[in-house]
């Protein structure tokens, strides 16, 4: 899963709620930091590409927080639903046993890019649904939100590189419709939240949407739409705007922790 080693940090895989996970932790501190649940973008039919696991040492490195990198099950071979459900006893497993992993407990946060995005946003949703203690931030990177496919950017964007309309609807044929439509769910609990979205990106308006919805019902929300992108951009990690992007997370990251 972890492709090869992480320098300044120590990577252990781990089983969390029956999933295989790799856990990263700053290899020079001792003490009890909070813990990014992370899940990766790729469609739900992708596992985990070696720049997910780069910008997750990132995290884990500059903001001061343990990374627990899920590879949760792919739409390759389970619907949705499954998908959903695995993420969201990873999630309860991390309520559990974060204590025991070296993690603080009470400083737990959930995120993703692209499919992973929707993944966290939904684990969050399904946590309140629960009555579980909500995650203390929702770190959303260009995230999948409307399985509908209604935004002027879904209709605009059919030939763009790495993701387009035309991919994107290949991709909920695939998987199926979700549990919850992020776009409808009752945002009370919901918490604080970091939205990213690209400019040439068939997803950004939906992700704007989200980043709407959630302000307009009382959730602090910092919205950051990056100019000059298309889907995935932060593949390019020596790119100046990359590396704008990485610090404005990071910064997000370390306000969203801070005790």
């Amino acid at each position: 899963m972890c492709p090869k080693p992480l320098n300044n940090v120590r990577a252990y895989k781990i089983r969390a709620g029956g999933v295989n996970c790799v856990l990263i932790k700053p290899r020079s501190s001792a003490e009890k930091l909070p813990l990014l649940i992370y899940f990766h973008g790729g469609a739900f039919c992708y596992a985990a590409a070696p720049y997910h696991y780069a910008n997750a040492k990132t995290y884990c490195r500059e903001a001061g927080c343990n990374v627990l990198m899920v590879d949760y099950p792919l739409s390759t071979s389970r619907p949705l639903t499954a998908i959903t459900d695995s993420c969201l006893a990873v999630y309860r497993a991390a309520l559990s046993f974060a204590e025991e992993w070296g993690c603080d407990g009470s400083r737990i946060a959930v995120g993703g890019d692209s499919a992973g995005g929707f993944l966290a946003a939904h684990s969050a949703f399904g946590a309140i649904r629960e009555g579980l203690p909500p995650p203390v931030f929702a770190f959303l990177v260009y995230p999948v939100v409307d399985c509908e496919m209604t935004t002027p950017s879904m209709a605009e964007y059919r030939d763009t590189p790495v993701l387009n309309a035309v991919l994107n609807s290949r991709m909920w044929q695939l998987c199926g419709k979700p549990e919850i439509d992020l776009l409808k769910a009752d945002p009370a609990g919901f918490p604080p939240s970091y939205i990213e979205t690209a400019e040439f990106d068939c997803l950004r308006d939906e992700g704007a949407a989200l980043a709407q919805r959630l302000s307009g019902c009382g959730v602090e929300v910092e919205y950051y739409p990056t100019k000059g992108t298309v889907h995935g951009y932060d593949i390019m990690r020596k790119s100046p705007v990359t590396k704008q992007s990485l610090d404005r997370r990071i910064q997000a990251l370390k306000r969203a922790f801070k005790s």
